[in-house]
This record gives C-alpha cells, structure tokens and sequence, in this order.
C-alpha cells in the first residue's frame, strides 16, 4: 500500500479509535502526526559517505563574495521507517458531554471550526474564567 494512504489510513483509525473511548483530539494537523524515523541501516549507509557537494559560480564567473558559501551540500532524503505513526498533543482533547453544543472558539486555534450542534442552547466554555 502506499505509504500516503497508509499513513492517512493509520490517522483515521486513531481518531476513531479515540471517538471510540470518549476523547475529542480538537487540535488535529500534520505537526501533531509524528512519522517514525528511518531504519538504522539507511541512517547508517547516509553517514558513512561524504555529501554530493557543489562548488558555487556567479553568472559572472567571478569568485562568490567572503559572506556566501563557496560550496553548497545537497540535501538528501532517507525517508521515513515502516513503523506506525503516531498522534501527538493531546493538550486541546476533552471528553464531550452528551446534549452539549460546543462553540467554535472552544476549538484550537487556527483549525478548522467545528460545525455547531443543533437542538440545544448550552454551551461550554471551560477555559473562560468564572
């Protein structure tokens, strides 16, 4: 399978599996999804040879000036491992009350607003001061 579709996959089953025990996440996206690290192997097999390097030269062909580089490295990507991944910062998660509508601005910000509860007029706001 993929490993896009897994990791969407694996994110759904723990959201759900969190639905499941009573816990509402509020505060999901990708920085709250940890992918686990690649294989020693590969970590190893990366470190034991030298960087592809690149020697910088202008348009102009003159030297490049005493503040910038003169060789630059080129990024290299070893991945992810085949692990699971895993669901983070559960600092927003409440335990919802049935026949409670919550607010948009109970939510985390800067994620997308919940849609409001119908058929219901109380509403929580518990990090508000009494």
């Amino acid at each position: 399978m993929d490993r896009r579709e897994r990791c969407v996959r694996q994110v759904v089953q723990a959201v759900a599996e969190l639905h499941r025990v009573g816990v509402v996440h509020r505060d999901l996206h990708p920085d709250n999804i940890a992918l686990s690290p690649p294989a020693r192997e590969l970590i190893d097999q990366f470190l034991t040879r030298p960087p592809l390097e690149h020697e910088v030269i202008r348009k102009s062909g003159k030297p490049t000036p005493a503040l910038l580089p003169r060789h630059v490295t080129e990024p290299e990507n070893i991945g992810y491992g085949s692990v699971d991944i895993k669901l983070l910062d559960f600092g927003y998660a409440f335990r919802p009350t049935d026949g409670v509508a919550y607010s948009r601005d109970f939510f985390a910000p800067g994620t997308p607003p919940a849609p409001e509860l119908l058929g219901t007029t109380k509403m929580i706001r518990p990090l508000r001061a009494k």
